[in-house]
């Protein structure tokens, strides 16, 4: 009896880890796609400049999680993520338009936070 005791507790564990898990990873791309709606905001009005730091402070947030993503984001989502904001910052530095820029971001951020989330498909 004792072990299905502790078989129930370890899947209540898992359970309760998987939903703090895409919480985390819900307010980390939020936090992120706020400041690149800022950053986009910035690059319609035509100030680069806004648009770069505002850019800059989404890539904060992300880089600050570095140690997180790293043990629970696969490497080729991290990456693909990763370019995506190089692309973006190299479009508006060279005056490109960003707007395609700004939408692959915004899908890589989009399909991390569908990939995380539990379905019965991900459980199965």
């Amino acid at each position: 009896m004792k072990r299905e005791w502790a078989a129930g507790a370890l899947l209540l564990l898992l359970c309760l880890g998987a939903w703090l898990h895409v919480g985390h990873i819900d307010a980390l791309t939020g936090t992120v796609s706020a400041g690149l709606e800022r950053s986009q905001q910035a690059a319609d009005r035509g100030d680069t400049e806004a648009a770069l730091a505002a850019l800059a402070g989404a890539r904060a947030v992300w880089d600050r999680e570095r140690t997180y993503t790293g043990v629970f984001l696969g490497h080729q989502e991290r990456d693909s993520l990763c370019d995506a904001f190089l692309e973006l910052e190299a479009a508006l530095r060279r005056g490109e338009d960003p707007r395609t820029a700004y939408e692959r971001l915004r899908f890589r951020l989009e399909e991390l936070g569908r990939m995380e989330h539990l379905r019965l498909g991900s459980v199965l």
